[in-house]
């Protein structure tokens, strides 16, 4: 039975408590409305027609601003108590206020004190003011609001009442309506800014001394304002300038809390000396006069918040400055990376912890020197140059990140990686470059050895037969282009077989060593000497004609014979049979010069070991030869037509069942003979693959498989699916795809339950053929894998461009991976590279149980050999 969960239903704040809040600040913005009105007429003495100390108009403000627009209402109300004869009420009797002012009058200063208050707010959130008036265009845009729009907005509101009431003559209008403007655009700026600016204290750590520069600079500001009141109005001018500069003194030491603090100690004291409307000379103040001072007490203010603003931005810029200076610097002392920057002279700026121990010096050190005194950077191609990157940078010239050996002056080289990049100025002119480069070291010499296992035999250090076939195409399109001759010879060693199986192969292994060795001294300059088989070998002779081979296929010929090998004390002699070919515009491919060395190499053998036989034309010795691999060939076609090919089925599994779930495996062909007797694959391949029999038998295959797996519909439902092996040839057939199209649509066979492998050395010889039908055939939903991967840097390259699912390693690596240190980085290194190209690895030969460990460890997927299963009967 389901249980059921209860979720806690999130806690919604109550509706009334939302108002309640409302309702207390509007409540409490009335009573401090009221009272700070209340103490502006108390300090003008109550006396009527005398301009009272502004306070409201900014409170109000600064609470819209602060809280809500929605607190409108409790200016109203503070106005009408204002405006109302409160000592009419008996607990209030002791308010020294006589104010009764008409209902109407009392109306339209209510609805100018909303209007300039909610109209300031709005606006000024409309444009995103920051109420810390930190930035010189929310200053400067708060002065124009709050000053000038706002409060002459409000105030000619509030004339429309003295206008409707018609009992001021119109003479006063004006200077009443002037009066208004200036004392709520002064609240407004002065007082609103304050209560903003201080609601939270500075941030900023003052030491004593602040303090003290603090203290005297508002006693200063106090002296020269009171000083100010003080005398007549031909000499007040005087004084009032004396207040600015103590003012922006202020603003630039302590940014808007002292430009706030200094224009309400300004505003305070000349407003509160203005309510005497008599100079000391006993002059009459005109009111003109007094808003000229108001206007100044603005201006002052105003220039003082601007000052303070864009002292604040620059103190800002420059802590942004500083901390992205502390985060790049950081950034650069921690990254693995070595970072050099550089002047447009190519002189070093910067150098990095990683950079200083990488080239030997420290940033102090190469300050202003010159890139290339420091270090040479120099190709990793023995004979290729490189010119500097710095330099091509400087030119306008971005090279793409690329590997060279660093050479610094301790001469010792290092391998790295580097890429480059030009610093602008704000006009887009290169100003320096900046080089970012780390360490590969680790990395280049695995690929060396990478690069070696793949090109070199493992137990000899000479060529492999991968390497061998590169250079002999190479050799071919020389001949072929330059009109050039180059010979071919064939070395298989007479007796090596018998040396294995009485000696061991220990014995075996060090006799190819030390024959090896001998034979290389022989071996010209130039010539490639590789090993192509267990005791084949081939030596590709370079400008050399056929005649010419022959004697030098003599001198190897006697070389051999001439070898001792001495083996528990005893000596074994060996032979060799060479087979000589030519290499000429005439040759066709690769294949044909390997088929003509291999029955010429035959062809000496039959003369009695120990020999060698030159191959000029068809003579009839190969003819023989031949004759003899066609019987293979009508033996093929005849196991064909007559269904005599047998396929076993290879299991390969998960090698770790818990993250893997799907088995499968690969098919292996057999051909029974006429009497019923089974034959492996190395005894008819070969031929078929040298006749071009090959796409016939993969036809066989897939229609055979396919027809298994339209028969078997619940098989269709698994996720397993079924390894075929596809040849060169095949791949190369150009109606292959169709035909495999055809098979699809006539037997309905799920695409997904059928896996090509392909072997790498297929894949990179007709690449451009090898992506097209792969691309073609995993349109249709055909998985791929990539078999015998691994033993080429060349490979990564090209795995790129192949769409495949699956890479099968060599078992060459995987087989003795547990007792060797290289096998096993290689297969790590294998693993790693599928994996993070989103390809699942298989590995080959896996014969014991600590090679499947080894394997899990790594992160291999599954794993194939006879340690997992035989080959069994499929169909």
């Amino acid at each position: 039975m389901q249980k059921k969960i209860n979720r806690l239903k999130p806690i919604r704040p109550s509706p009334w408590r939302g108002r309640l809040v409302c309702v207390w600040r509007v409540t409490l913005l009335a009573i401090i409305y009221y009272v700070a009105g209340y103490v502006g007429f108390v300090i003008e003495g109550g006396q009527r027609g005398v301009m009272p100390i502004p306070l409201p108009a900014g409170i109000a403000l600064a609470a819209l601003l602060l809280f809500s627009v929605h607190l409108w209402p409790g200016i109203v109300v503070g106005l009408f108590l204002l405006n109302t004869n409160l000592k009419a009420i008996p607990l209030l009797s002791w308010l020294d206020t006589d104010m009764n002012v008409p209902l109407m009058l009392t109306s339209f200063s209510a609805l100018g004190a909303i209007v300039q208050a909610i109209f300031a707010t709005q606006i000024l959130k409309y444009f995103q003011f920051r109420i810390n008036l930190s930035q010189v265009r929310d200053t400067f845009l708060f002065g124009i609001i709050v000053f000038i729009i706002a409060p002459l907005l409000g105030s000619s509101v509030a004339m429309l009442g003295l206008f409707l009431e018609n009992d001021i003559p119109s003479e006063y209008l004006s200077e009443i309506w002037l009066t208004s403007w200036f004392n709520d655009g002064i609240s407004m700026l002065v007082l609103t800014s304050t209560l903003l600016v201080w609601r939270q204290l500075p941030v900023r750590g003052y030491n004593y001394w602040h303090l003290l520069e603090g203290i005297a600079v508002l006693l200063c500001l106090t002296i020269v304002s009171s000083l100010t009141l003080q005398v007549d109005y031909g000499n007040r001018l005087i004084f009032l300038y004396l207040i600015l500069p103590f003012a922006v003194w202020a603003a630039v030491r302590f940014q808007q809390h002292g430009a706030t603090l200094a224009a309400l100690i300004i505003a305070a004291i000349l407003l509160s000396g203005g309510l005497n409307r008599i100079y000391p000379t006993g002059e009459f103040i005109e009111t003109s006069d007094l808003l000229l001072e108001i206007g100044f007490i603005s201006i002052t203010s105003f220039t003082a918040f601007l000052v303070a603003a864009a002292y604040a931005e620059r103190y800002q810029a420059e802590d942004n400055l500083h901390k992205e200076k502390e985060l790049a610097n950081n950034t650069l002392h921690s990254i693995a990376d070595a970072v050099i920057t550089t002047d447009s002279q190519g002189r070093i700026t910067y150098l990095n912890p990683v950079a200083e121990e990488l080239i030997g010096y420290t940033n102090y050190q190469a300050i202003n020197q010159p890139i290339t005194e420091l270090f040479q950077l120099k190709s990793l191609e023995p004979d290729a140059t490189i010119e500097n990157p710095v330099a091509r940078c400087l030119r306008g010239v971005i090279s793409p990140p690329r590997q060279s050996l660093l050479v610094n002056h301790e001469q010792r080289a290092i391998a790295i990686e580097n890429s480059v990049a030009p610093i602008r100025d704000r006009h887009g002119q290169i100003e320096g470059v900046i080089m970012v480069f780390h360490d590969v070291s680790k990395e280049h010499r695995l690929r060396e050895q990478l690069s070696h296992q793949a090109s070199h035999d493992a137990l000899t250090g000479l060529y492999n037969r991968r390497e061998f076939e590169y250079q002999l195409a190479s050799l071919i399109n020389n001949a072929k282009v330059g009109d050039q001759e180059h010979s071919f010879l064939y070395l298989d060693l007479d007796q090596f077989k018998i040396v294995n199986d009485t000696k061991g192969h220990a014995a075996g292994d060090a006799l190819l060593k030390q024959l090896v060795t001998v034979l290389q001294t022989r071996v010209r300059h130039g010539d490639i000497f590789a090993r192509l088989g267990g005791d084949e070998f081939g030596i590709l002779l370079k400008d050399c004609s056929i005649e010419y081979a022959a004697v030098v296929a003599e001198a190897y010929l006697n070389t051999v014979r001439d070898f001792r090998f001495v083996w528990e004390d005893r000596n074994v002699e060996i032979g060799v049979s060479i087979g000589v070919v030519p290499v000429n515009a005439q040759t066709e491919n690769i294949a044909a010069v390997l088929s003509n060395a291999d029955l010429a190499c035959y062809a000496a053998k039959d003369k009695g070991r120990n020999c060698i036989h030159v191959s000029i034309g068809e003579d009839e010795k190969l003819m023989t030869i031949r004759q003899g691999e066609m019987l293979w060939v009508s033996r093929i076609i005849k196991a064909i037509e007559e269904d005599r090919l047998v396929l076993y089925k290879q299991k390969i599994a998960p090698v770790d069942p818990d993250k893997q779930s799907e088995v499968h495996g690969e098919i292996l062909i057999r051909m029974r003979d006429e009497d019923g007797k089974m034959i492996f694959p190395g005894s008819f391949l070969p031929a078929a693959e040298r006749y071009n029999l090959m796409p016939r038998i993969d036809r066989w295959v897939v229609h055979k498989v396919f027809t298994h797996l339209a028969n078997q519909p619940q098989e269709n439902k698994l996720s397993d699916f079924i390894a075929i092996n596809l040849s060169g040839a095949t791949l190369n057939d150009p109606s292959f795809a169709q035909f495999i199209r055809d098979e699809l649509k006539i037997l309905a066979v799920p695409a997904q339950l059928v896996c090509f492998e392909i072997t790498e050395t297929t894949a990179i010889s007709s690449l451009d053929k090898v992506v097209e039908f792969m691309q073609e055939l995993s349109q249709l939903g055909f998985r791929f894998a990539l078999d015998d991967f691994g033993s080429g840097v060349s490979s990564f390259g090209y795995l790129k461009q192949l769409p495949v699912n699956y890479l099968k390693l060599d078992g060459s690596f995987v087989k003795d991976m547990v007792i060797d240190p290289i096998d096993h980085a290689i297969v790590e290194a294998v693993t790693q590279i599928g994996h993070v190209m989103k390809l699942k690895t298989i590995a080959e030969w896996v014969e014991n149980e600590a090679t499947l460990l080894a394997l899990k460890a790594i992160g291999v997927d599954f794993a194939q050999g006879f340690g997992i299963g035989k080959p069994e009967l499929f169909l």
